[in-house]
């Protein structure tokens, strides 16, 4: 991994399950930094239950700053009860595409992420540069 390029913290809302599959997605804000610039991350996340009990994930959204400037991304990831406080801990990659200046080095690399969410919602996200 290469150096940390974010950090943000939010809410989801409630999980819906979508089918009778037990798949269940979540949706958000959340608020930090990504490469130094204070950014609101929109989020959607489906998490697809796994025979051996984790979750394989796949995420979209939108970074936008207050000026105006935005990157989408969508994730690809791995998830698991972390067995601390109904914890649910992530790993995964986010790609970017379609970013305006303050965020155009985004689009040179994936980054790899630490995520957790707990059961009332509130969510951590850690981003690093994949070299």
């Amino acid at each position: 991994m290469g150096e940390m390029i974010g950090e943000v913290h939010g809410k989801v809302g409630p999980a819906g399950v979508v089918d009778e599959h037990g798949i269940a997605e979540v949706s958000g804000q959340e608020s930090g930094k990504i490469l130094g610039v204070e950014v609101t991350n929109w989020v959607t996340f489906r998490a697809v239950p796994r025979p051996d009990g984790t979750l394989w994930g796949e995420g979209q959204g939108t970074l936008t700053t207050r000026e105006g400037d935005f990157v989408k991304w969508k994730s690809h990831g791995l998830g698991w009860e972390s067995g601390r406080d109904n914890v649910t801990s992530w790993r995964g990659a986010l790609f970017f595409q379609n970013a305006s200046s303050k965020l155009a080095r985004l689009l040179k690399t994936p980054a790899v992420y630490e995520y957790e969410c707990d059961e009332k919602g509130n969510t951590h996200l850690k981003l690093w540069e994949w070299k």
